[in-house]
């Protein structure tokens, strides 16, 4: 055993200080060879890490438990005179003031120096710098902070072990906590290994799904949550509360004269934006599609639209959708049925299907009905106006596609949840309830387009240059799809310019105020020209607008196409499905594009997990072991 009395040097390092016994010492390479204080094994380190030659103290040994070091004190003592000093005068200080006299007691106190961060730390591997007073506060006020997070993380974990009184447990005060576990799920980085395997072990659960459906039930979460919602940044947190939401339809509205008017919409749908109101007089039938007009409820800079301008887009999703407004705001600027609102009107006489005039106006509807798609299907046989809408639109829309790029759409994919909470995906049936929406909706985008344009008000505007090199592929599924490569994009600006997708010389979008932030823009601007013949918005107002809402546009797509692709994942875990078929959209050079028609959406297959060569159209039914529901991904999916 080695004796204790022959560890007289301190070294440095790594910015840490070790009493240590030189055993031999190199000339050539100038390297010791020596035994840290209580270590066996003998470590080479450079002649410059030593920071004192000989300390001469007592060979005694003492008890670890006995001694304690105040570096409070001590750090107190030493502030007073420096604020920095070398490692020599630092040792011969420290022994001074606690009055060490011997090596285990000076070994103590190094531990407790190399552990300890808060009060000094050691520089230029010969100096020790004591941290200024404010610098310590901050320190100890986050060692402060970690060791409250790491007694809540505690109390959670036994929250958790004791689930049957969850009930009772104030969730809220573990935002922390809760933090860590929604990054883990939502494949983030920021958390703690230790802490979620131990919530992991307190759960009895491993899988993603476990462990979200036991949170849900214990009332860490909602039974509405997802992780992926908070890695998007999605809520229905909104910056004003129900009390500073007026209602819309007053007193001097019910003093003036209204058009009856109904809406035609999806079974789930709340936010109703356009409706419309039909009647015949001789030969002419009067037209008039209305869209909601809220500009004079709540100001475009107000705090109504904060949320509204950063979601820009509803995202539609089968628990509850994310929405630009708050439900009771959505409630007093929507069409309703039995309540009156102010809209905006454009009004078509038509003749033999020809339409013969029209205008734009302000008026005030009162929806008597807000029927369903179905609900409408069945009422056309036995309405003439109705007859004659679904007619009309045939023709609209027959006139439109002989100009338009694309003339086959595919049949919409519907995911909701029924009266079980289970999901339900449908294809949404083409009847004709849903194209009489569809092309009146276009027509009148078209025609407010050509308002604006006449008036020489900006406005902002949908382009979309001819696809000169459209390649389009018909797959002979049931029900038939279509395959669109190399289109032209979609253009938003205060330009105008063609729309060749849809056919028509000019387009802007106004219809949908209420889902969607750009066409209440347009919506404030006509209405605003309407009522002072005056300009809102100038162009140079609408470019700005539009430099900051393009980008955030592009990111509300690809959040409204990964909270779909959840949801319809989702579905195959619910079915137990491990098998999914689909179409070849691309060959690149290490993978497959597939379009899986029946749950529209994308996704890829690497080709050296494919038996078989496919190319573009090709049929392929794949297999997967796992869904990765943090990375929206099929396992080891391959043919």
């Amino acid at each position: 055993m080695i004796s204790m009395s022959e560890y007289s040097i301190l070294i440095e390092d790594n910015s840490r200080i070790f009493l240590v016994k030189k055993i031999s010492f190199d000339k050539k390479k100038r390297k010791l060879i020596i035994f840290k204080y209580k270590q066996d094994n003998s470590y080479e380190v450079p002649a410059k890490d030593i920071v004192l030659d000989e300390i001469k103290l007592e060979d005694k040994k003492v008890d670890k438990l006995e001694i304690q070091f105040s570096h409070e004190d001590f750090w107190s003592f030493l502030i007073k005179k420096y604020n920095i000093l070398s490692i020599e005068d630092f040792i011969i200080s420290a022994i001074d003031y606690y009055d060490i006299k011997n090596y285990d007691h000076l070994n103590i106190f190094l531990e407790s120096f190399n552990s300890d961060f808060t009060y000094y730390k050691v520089v230029d591997k010969d100096k020790v710098y004591l941290n200024p007073k404010d610098i310590v506060s901050k320190i100890l006020n986050n060692l402060d902070i970690k060791k409250q997070k790491a007694n809540l993380s505690k109390d959670f974990i036994r929250a958790l072990n004791d689930n049957h009184n969850s009930d009772n447990v104030d969730w809220a005060k573990y935002n922390e906590q809760i933090t860590q576990i929604i990054n883990y799920l939502a494949g983030e980085k920021k958390y703690s290994r230790t802490f979620i395997e131990s919530v992991k072990y307190a759960l009895g659960a491993n899988n993603y799904f476990e462990i979200l459906s036991l949170l849900k039930s214990f009332g860490v979460f909602n039974k509405n949550f997802e992780p992926l919602y908070s890695l998007l940044n999605l809520d229905n947190d909104f910056p004003y509360s129900d009390s500073q939401i007026k209602d819309n339809a007053s007193k001097d509205l019910e003093s003036k004269s209204f058009l009856e008017a109904f809406t035609i919409d999806d079974e789930e749908t709340y936010d109703f934006d356009d409706a419309f109101t039909i009647k015949r007089e001789g030969d002419v039938y009067l037209l008039s599609v209305h869209i909601t007009n809220f500009s004079s409820f709540f100001l475009d800079n107000s705090i109504f639209t904060e949320k509204a301008k950063e979601i820009i887009n509803t995202i539609y999703v089968p628990s509850g959708n994310f929405d630009l407004y708050s439900k009771k705001m959505i409630e007093s600027i929507s069409l309703v049925s039995g309540k009156l609102r102010p809209v905006l009107s454009i009004n078509f006489k038509i003749e033999n299907f020809e339409i013969i005039s029209h205008e734009i106006e302000e008026s005030i509807i009162k929806v008597k009905e807000n029927y369903t798609y179905s609900r409408f299907q069945s009422l056309i046989p036995d309405n003439l106006n109705y007859e004659f809408l679904d007619s009309f639109t045939e023709i609209l829309n027959n006139k439109r596609l002989k100009n338009a790029d694309f003339k086959f759409f595919n049949q919409e994919i519907n995911i909701k949840l029924n009266n079980k909470n289970n999901i339900i995906i449908n294809e949404l049936p083409q009847i004709n309830s849903r194209r009489i929406v569809s092309e009146l909706m276009i027509l009148a985008n078209f025609y407010f387009s050509k308002f604006f344009i006449e008036n020489s008000v900006p406005a902002i505007f949908r382009s979309q240059k001819k696809s000169d090199n459209l390649e389009i592929s018909i797959i002979d599924d049931n029900p038939p799809f279509c395959f669109h490569r190399k289109v032209s994009p979609v253009e938003i600006s205060s330009q105008v310019e063609k729309h060749s997708g849809l056919g028509l010389d000019s387009y802007l979008q106004i219809t949908s105020p209420v889902r969607r932030y750009l066409d209440s823009i347009n919506m404030r601007q006509i209405s605003f020209f309407l009522q002072k013949n005056e300009i809102l918005f100038t162009k140079d107002d609408l470019d700005k607008h539009l430099s900051i809402v393009l980008p955030k546009l592009s990111s509300v797509k690809d959040k409204s196409k990964k909270v779909y692709k959840l949801w319809a994942l989702k579905y195959l875990s619910q079915e137990n499905h491990n098998e999914i078929s689909g179409y070849i959209y691309a060959k690149l050079k290490d993978k497959y594009i597939i379009f899986f028609n029946k749950f529209n959406f994308f996704d890829s297959v690497d080709r050296v997990n494919c038996k078989n060569s496919y190319e573009k159209d090709d049929f392929i039914q794949l297999y997967f072991d796992d869904i990765d529901y943090q990375n929206l991904q099929l396992i080891n999916l391959k043919d």
